[in-house]
């Protein structure tokens, strides 16, 4: 089965807002995943499972996230805001 990826950004995140971002996604199937590249400049983006679904999947993680006040204010290219 594939993934669909979503909100994707660059930065480390804390373990504190992974978790906080993990609590609010997990509860649409979706989970927080973390790399440092070998550069090493960090990233992260969302995933879920890719079942024709996901589009309407992340919008409502995206709903969700604002929500819960874990979003920037930048509609044009949201990114999760630090913690």
């Amino acid at each position: 089965m594939s993934e669909y990826h979503f909100l994707a950004g660059t930065g480390r995140l804390s373990q504190r807002t992974i978790r906080a971002v993990e609590r609010v996604v997990r509860e649409h199937c979706a989970y927080v995943v973390t790399m440092r590249e070998p550069t090493g400049q960090w990233r992260y983006w969302l995933n879920c499972p890719n079942q024709g679904s996901g589009g309407r999947i992340a919008s409502r993680c995206y709903a969700a996230l604002r929500a819960a006040g874990l979003l920037t204010e930048d509609d044009l290219l949201p990114t999760i805001k630090a913690r």
